[in-house]
């Protein structure tokens, strides 16, 4: 727990909400990771400006500081043995649109589709679109490096944030922002701005370094594939990418969006977890509304056929090409909410693709799907979706793909582990197979669904991580997945960040010499290592900290009410308890789900912290 006189000066620096008690560290100690860590408090800022206080405070106390949105991370970014802040209840605001810029200046814990539904009077929308922007903050959009389904045409989020107001370790104020490559030299030598704090000037020094002296072992060791979010940018500090988005418009931006002779550290906040700087604000670039969509759903006879025809549809320019296997569909239609959303689906494929095409001529998209109905002898004829209401069903059930998967009773769960694994899309078949081939080896299976058309699949092997055997399996699985990734160009993770549950590939994947440049950056950044230590450099092992550790020995007692049997039921009980993932869905900004986190923005109030207290209930799980 927080010492009591570091207590009083956050009360006393400060107008939000300070807690320390056993409820709220037990709230915060999970996310949608299998990890789970008490912190030793949380701190709810006001305004943007109390932000400044809170590091200044645990520079000082060498207290390290977690920065957190909605807590929807699948790898542990928003968890630790520190102080979180919560930016999600009042430091959530639009700041202002530029409609004439295409900008818009956000707060961190702004919700992605409030900012969407704001700017939709513009013909505007924010580019990278993950399947939880319901209730992910952009703060923490930044944090993972957040991309979707469109990331073929928009790219991730580093892409789209072209300036940001930081709090640096020491309390300090910056913008990062384009600067040209003399100006940042200027700094680095003292020879700038005389009010530029050391952090930052040591930022520019590391920066200036890692050009020099790693360009070539970054170039050498990088990923295949632009769909990555392990580690940090440092390929943004180069103004290179092995590849590019393949719908990128080249002629509006290069890619990575970085001009010659310029350096922009905003983009290195992309995919840092918090590890570098807490976020005041962020200046986005929007991306122009699409007039029209239709979408095509082909069905498949095995995911394989389907990964290996990616390559071909992906030449008639979609905006998307998004994988659903049978298994989700399967369970879909067992959840009568979701059910009657599946009439898009034709007899029992073993998997499907969407296939969406959009633009602003309608000949041209008739003309995409013309072609794309020649382009293979299809099994059976792609389900053509051009009404909004037809598009909008087929969207959902990918959206809850997550949700659906994790609906399964009992002790066996789709874990989150390898959970975004990319590979070179021409690749993506023979990963596949070789990821069944592992699994197989394992008696395991796992469901494969997500975004085709990047080569990044989000992959969930059901294992029973509750008992010695699953938790030995998780790690084999994780070393035999990661060196297969690695072997077939790709990025160990791809959307949802390293975490604590990847961060102890980044070495494997990129070597000592550039995780060696990773170190020299964070350690500019943080000298005294309070800025979300152990995430990205220095990670601890993966399966660390898990959430059901040896200590987990839940006891239920007889409810009331039955849950998912004839009768009430200890063991059912603790089932339901058991089935929520952290995902945060409870937590989205609109619709009926859940009202009374709607209205209180207090995380107690969600399902979510319901179910995590409950955990703790069952488990003996409260401390002091």
């Amino acid at each position: 727990m927080l010492l009591p006189e570091v207590i009083t000066k956050l009360h006393d620096s400060i107008t939000g909400e300070v807690k320390t008690d056993p409820v709220t560290r037990v709230l915060y100690s999970t996310d949608a990771s299998i990890q789970k860590i008490e912190p030793l408090g949380v701190v709810f800022p006001r305004n943007t400006d109390e932000l400044i206080p809170i590091v200044n405070i645990c520079n000082e106390y060498r207290i390290p500081v977690i920065a957190r949105g909605s807590g929807s991370g699948l790898a542990g970014q928003a968890i630790g043995a520190g102080l979180i802040v919560d930016c999600s209840r009042y430091t959530n605001r639009l700041v202002s649109v530029n409609p004439e810029e295409n900008t818009a200046v956000v707060e961190p814990g702004l919700i992605l589709d409030d900012l969407n539904r704001a700017v939709r009077k513009y013909g505007l929308q924010f580019g990278p679109d993950p399947a939880s922007s319901e209730r992910a903050t952009l703060g923490g959009c930044i944090g993972n490096n957040a991309a979707g389904a469109h990331s073929i045409l928009y790219g991730m989020t580093a892409d789209h944030i072209l300036s940001a107001e930081v709090v640096l370790a020491d309390g300090s104020v910056t913008s990062f922002k384009t600067v040209t490559s003399e100006y940042a030299l200027q700094i680095s030598k003292n020879a700038a701005d005389t009010s530029t704090s050391e952090i930052e000037k040591e930022i520019y020094r590391s920066v200036r370094l890692i050009q020099s002296d790693y360009a070539d072992e970054i170039k050498k060791r990088w990923p295949q594939t632009w769909r990555r979010s392990s580690g940090y940018n440092l390929n943004y500090l180069l103004s290179w990418s092995p590849t590019i988005p393949p719908q990128w418009d080249l002629s509006q931006l290069p890619y990575p969006p970085i001009l010659p002779d310029t350096i922009n550290l905003a983009p290195l906040l992309a995919g840092s977890e918090g590890t570098l700087g807490i976020i005041r604000t962020a200046t986005l670039r929007l991306v122009p509304l699409k007039k029209y969509f239709v979408l095509a759903v082909i069905n498949f006879s095995g995911i394989i056929e389907a990964c290996n025809s990616v390559t071909k549809i992906l030449e008639l320019f979609p905006s998307a090409i998004e994988l659903i296997p049978q298994s989700l569909m399967h369970l879909a239609r067992s959840v009568p909410a979701y059910a009657n959303q599946l009439s898009f689906v034709v007899g029992d494929p073993a998997a499907i693709l969407i296939v969406e095409f959009s633009g602003d001529d309608l000949g041209f998209i008739s003309d995409r799907i013309d072609k794309l109905n020649r382009l293979s002898n299809w099994d059976d004829k792609p389900y053509i979706a051009e009404t909004p209401l037809q598009q909008k069903q087929v969207w959902e059930v990918r959206k809850v793909g997550l949700g659906i998967l994790y609906s399964r009773l009992g002790d066996f769960k789709p874990i989150s582990f390898i959970e975004d694994l990319s590979v070179p899309v021409e690749r993506l078949g023979e990963f596949v197979g070789e990821m069944d081939t592992i699994l197989s080896s394992y008696g395991t299976q796992a469901d494969y669904y997500g975004h085709a058309s990047a080569g990044c699949l989000h992959i969930r092997p059901l294992l029973n991580i509750k008992n010695p055997q699953g938790k030995v399996e998780l790690r084999l699985i994780a070393q035999a997945a990661v060196d297969l990734v690695i072997q077939l160009g790709g990025a160990v993770s791809a959307e949802h960040g390293d975490g604590i549950t990847r961060g102890e590939w980044i070495e494997w994947a990129y070597g000592p010499k550039v995780v060696e440049a990773l170190r020299i950056l964070k350690h500019a950044a943080d000298p005294n290592r309070i800025l979300n230590p152990g995430k990205i450099v220095d990670p601890p092992k993966m399966d660390s900290s898990l959430r059901y550790d040896d200590a987990y020995h839940p006891t239920g007692w007889t409810p009331v009410l039955a849950f998912a049997s004839s009768a009430p039921d200890p063991n059912r009980l603790i089932e339901a308890i058991e089935q929520c993932n952290g995902a945060g869905v409870c937590r989205k900004s609109n619709g009926v789900m859940c009202p009374s986190f709607q209205a209180t923005k207090d995380e107690m109030f969600s399902t979510r912290g319901r179910a995590n207290l409950l955990r703790a209930m069952v488990s003996n799980g409260f401390s002091s």
